[in-house]
C-alpha cells in the first residue's frame, strides 16, 4: 500500500504545475457527470435527475500553439504589436484550436444495487477544431534566401477544420461482471444542426528558375463541404459567383442522422481502481443542406514588364487588352471555386481514456488519468494527477494538476455542494493565472437533483471490503 501511495503522490507533483480537457470531474464520485467520461464510472448516488435550463453547461476552449504573450509584443509607448518571429518561435509543427460547448437538456439514471446501473440523457453539442502548421508563417521570409543565394518553396499543408453542432440522447448501461470488475457501454443517436469540414486543404508557393529569369508558380487544392442554412449562387461558368446566408429559422431538424458508442470497463487490483474507455467512437451523416465547394488551381506569376505594360490607357472600354486586365483576369480565374450540392459524413472527434484512482482515506483519495484525442487522424494527449477531499456528505473539494501534448501546464480545482436532494456544482480547468500567458479556459456548473446516497462505510470506497484492504495493507 505504502508503494502504491508514493507513485500517486508522485504523479501529483510531477502534475501539480500541469491543461485539461475536464480533468476534475471524471475522479467525484458524488457527480453523475464522471460518468460521462466512462460509462462503467458509478456516482455515489442511488439516483440522479438532471432538469433543463438547470442541468448545467460547460465550456472547453484551448489553443496549443500559442497565447496572447506568444503574438504580440508591448513597446515603449505601451502598445501592442503583431510579431510573427516570436509567433513562429513558439508555434508548433501543428496547432490545435478547440471550442466545445454542452448544454445538458435533460438527464436521469439510477442504479439496482450494486449490479446495475441505467442513464439516460439529452444534450446539445458544439464541436470545432482547426489545425493549422507552423509553416503558415514561414511566408513572411518571402521566396529568396539572400544568406545562401537561393530561392525557396513554401507548402502550406496539414490546414484542417471540422465544426459541428449536434444533439445527442444516450442510453447507457453498467454492468457488474463480479468483485473486481464492471463493464459500461452507452448507445448514443444523433442530429446534426449546422457543419462545416476541410478536406486536404493545400497551397504550394514554387519560385522557378528559367534562364535566369524568375517566376512563381502558385497552386491551392482542396475542398471544403457545409451543411447550413446558405444558398450558393453559380455564374455560367460553373463557378461560385455568389454566397447568401439565410436565417437559421430555416434549419431542418432530425434530417441529418448518426450514432455513436462509448466502451469502457474498470478493474480493481491492489487498491486501485483502474479504468479504460474510448468515447464518440462514431459518425453523423450530413444529408440536408448540404454543399460542397472545391478548389484546384494554377497561377504563374512572370512579373511586371516595366517598359511598356505599365502604360495603360485611362479610357479601359477603348483598352480591354491591357496588362493589367490580362492580370485581373488571371487571378479571377486562380480564384474561382466550383460547387456542387452532395451529401458527405463526418466522424466524431474519438477520446480514449486510461485512469487510475485510490482512496488514500475515507475522506482523501487520489487519481492519474491519461486522455487522447484524435483530430485530423493526429493524436493530442494529456496526462493529469489530482486529489479529492470529502467532508461528510455535504462538501467535496478537489484539485488537479495537467500537462498537455504542447508541454503545456495548468492547474484545475472542483466544488461540489451537496444538500439533501440539491446538489450543486462548479469545476474549473486551466485556471488562469495570468491571461498573457493562457492557452484556453475549461469550466462546467449545474445543478443535479441526486437521491438515495450510497453509504460510505470505512475503507470501502473503492469497492474493497475491510479485509480485502487489510491484507493488502499488510
Amino acid at each position: 500500500m505504502k508503494k502504491t501511495i508514493i507513485t500517486i503522490a508522485s504523479l501529483v507533483l510531477v502534475c501539480i504545475t500541469a491543461i485539461a480537457q475536464e480533468s476534475v470531474t471524471p475522479f467525484i464520485k458524488e457527480l453523475p457527470q464522471r460518468n460521462n467520461f466512462n460509462p462503467a464510472f458509478l456516482s455515489d448516488n442511488k439516483a440522479y435527475f438532471i432538469l433543463p435550463g438547470i442541468g448545467g453547461l460547460g465550456v472547453d476552449m484551448e489553443n496549443s500553439g500559442f497565447c496572447w504573450e506568444d503574438l504580440f509584443t508591448k513597446s515603449s509607448s505601451d502598445e501592442y504589436n503583431i510579431d510573427l518571429d516570436k509567433l513562429a518561435k513558439n508555434m508548433r509543427k501543428l496547432n490545435l484550436t478547440s471550442a466545445n460547448v454542452d448544454i445538458p437538456l435533460l438527464a436521469f439514471g439510477f442504479r439496482t444495487n450494486n449490479d446495475y446501473a441505467v442513464s439516460f440523457g439529452v444534450s446539445n453539442k458544439t464541436r470545432f477544431d482547426v489545425v493549422m502548421p507552423r509553416s503558415i508563417t514561414d511566408i513572411r521570409h518571402g521566396n529568396y534566401e539572400f544568406d545562401n543565394d537561393r530561392v525557396v518553396g513554401h507548402s502550406i499543408s496539414d490546414v484542417y477544420i471540422k465544426g459541428m453542432n449536434y444533439t445527442e440522447a444516450a442510453l447507457g448501461l453498467s454492468r457488474k461482471v463480479n468483485d473486481f470488475m464492471r463493464f459500461g457501454i452507452r448507445f448514443k443517436f444523433l442530429s446534426g444542426t449546422f457543419s462545416v469540414f476541410s478536406d486536404d486543404l493545400r497551397i504550394n508557393v514554387n519560385t522557378v528558375n528559367d534562364n535566369n529569369r524568375y517566376h512563381l508558380d502558385i497552386s491551392t487544392h482542396g475542398s471544403i463541404h457545409a451543411s447550413a442554412p446558405i444558398s450558393i449562387k453559380v455564374g455560367e461558368d460553373g463557378y461560385v459567383d455568389n454566397i447568401d446566408f439565410e436565417d437559421i429559422d430555416n434549419v431542418k431538424l432530425m434530417k441529418n442522422n448518426g450514432f455513436a458508442i462509448d466502451l469502457g470497463g474498470t478493474m480493481k487490483i491492489l487498491g486501485l481502481t483502474l479504468g479504460l474507455s474510448a468515447t464518440d467512437l462514431g459518425f453523423i451523416k450530413w444529408k440536408n443542406d448540404t454543399h460542397q465547394l472545391e478548389a484546384g488551381n494554377s497561377y504563374t506569376f512572370r512579373g511586371v514588364n516595366v517598359s511598356d505594360k505599365l502604360k495603360d490607357t485611362e479610357d479601359k472600354e477603348e483598352d480591354k487588352d491591357s496588362y493589367w486586365d490580362q492580370v485581373l483576369d488571371s487571378l479571377k480565374q486562380f480564384t474561382d471555386v466550383s460547387y456542387k450540392a452532395s451529401a458527405f459524413k463526418t466522424r466524431l472527434s474519438g477520446r480514449i481514456m486510461a485512469s487510475a484512482e485510490c482512496d488514500l482515506r475515507d475522506w482523501l483519495s487520489a487519481n492519474a488519468l491519461v486522455r487522447t484525442k484524435t483530430v485530423d487522424g493526429h493524436f493530442y494527449t494529456q496526462v493529469s494527477a489530482g486529489v479529492q477531499l470529502h467532508a461528510k456528505k455535504w462538501l467535496t473539494w478537489a484539485i488537479s494538476g495537467t500537462m498537455n501534448h504542447s508541454i503545456q501546464a495548468s492547474l484545475g480545482t472542483g466544488l461540489v455542494l451537496t444538500g439533501g436532494a440539491f446538489q450543486y456544482y462548479l469545476m474549473v480547468d486551466r485556471i488562469p493565472f495570468n491571461i498573457a500567458k493562457t492557452h484556453g479556459a475549461c469550466f462546467s456548473t449545474g445543478i443535479n437533483f441526486v437521491i438515495g446516497r450510497k453509504k460510505i462505510e470505512s475503507g470501502t470506497r473503492s469497492g474493497l471490503s475491510s479485509e480485502q484492504r487489510q491484507q493488502i495493507m499488510h
